[in-house]
């Protein structure tokens, strides 16, 4: 099920990846700039949340190799 679960992830990735790229690569730079919004992208947003949970991957030994392949 794991498996299923990523490559669903990896498609879905892909697709928004082809409608965000332009905000994307501009979602890591300034982003303490208070003159406008931040900047949200589902895709972005998704990223941080795998790099916020990365210190806790420890806890899931079974579950490395899956979260490892998101990142990548």
């Amino acid at each position: 099920m794991r498996r299923v679960y990523i490559g669903i992830m990896t498609c879905a990735m892909l697709k928004l990846y082809e409608a965000e790229k332009d905000e994307l690569n501009d979602y890591w730079e300034d982003m303490d700039r208070k003159i406008n919004p931040p900047r949200q992208t589902t895709l972005g947003n998704y990223i941080l949340m795998l790099l916020y949970l990365l210190p806790k991957l420890s806890e899931f030994a079974n579950n490395q190799a899956q979260f490892l392949q998101l990142l990548a």
